[in-house]
C-alpha cells in the first residue's frame, strides 16, 4: 500500500504534458488584441474596408471577435504547438456552428499570427493557403499597440 500511494505521489508531481512550457508561451503570444490585416476565404479576398474595423481580442483561451466596437462572435480555442504545422481548434459559443470544432494550423512570423482554418466538419488545413473550392480561411493578424493615455 505504502508504495503503490508513493507511486500516486509521483505521478501527482509529474508535468501533464512535456509541451506546457510551450503550450503556455504560445498562448501568451495569442492574448491581446490583434487587427485583421488579410482575410482569405476560397481564393477570394475578404473586403477591406470590412477587414480594418474587425479585431479579435483574446483573453486565456477565449476570443471576442468585434466589428466597430461592438461584439458579433465568440470563440474559446485550443492550442498544440508541438504539432507540425501547430495546430489551433476553435469552438463557436453561438451560431450554426455552436460547439462544433473548426480546424486550422496558426504560425507566428514575427509579430504577425497567420491562421488558416477550414469550414466547420471538415479536415484541418495542412498548409497556408485559402484557394478557390478548398472550405478554407486565410487570415493574418498584427497586433493592435494600447493607445496611449494622457494622465
Amino acid at each position: 500500500m505504502i508504495g503503490f500511494l508513493r507511486l500516486v505521489a509521483v505521478l501527482l508531481v509529474i508535468p501533464a504534458s512535456d509541451n506546457a512550457p510551450e503550450q503556455a508561451d504560445d498562448l501568451a503570444r495569442h492574448q491581446g488584441t490583434w487587427a485583421v490585416e488579410r482575410s482569405v476565404r476560397d481564393g477570394k479576398d475578404g473586403p477591406v474596408e470590412v477587414m480594418k474595423e474587425i479585431v479579435r481580442v483574446v483573453d486565456g483561451n477565449r476570443i471576442v471577435w468585434k466589428r466597430s466596437g461592438d461584439s458579433f462572435a465568440a470563440t474559446t480555442f485550443e492550442l498544440d504547438p508541438d504539432a507540425d504545422p501547430k495546430t489551433i481548434d476553435l469552438i463557436p459559443e453561438g451560431g450554426r456552428n455552436r460547439g462544433d470544432r473548426v480546424l486550422g494550423i496558426y504560425r507566428f512570423d514575427d509579430d504577425r499570427l497567420v491562421i488558416c482554418t477550414a469550414d466547420a466538419g471538415k479536415a484541418r488545413p495542412t498548409r497556408f493557403a485559402a484557394e478557390q473550392g478548398d472550405g478554407q480561411t486565410l487570415m493574418t493578424f498584427r497586433p493592435v499597440e494600447a493607445e496611449a493615455t494622457v494622465p
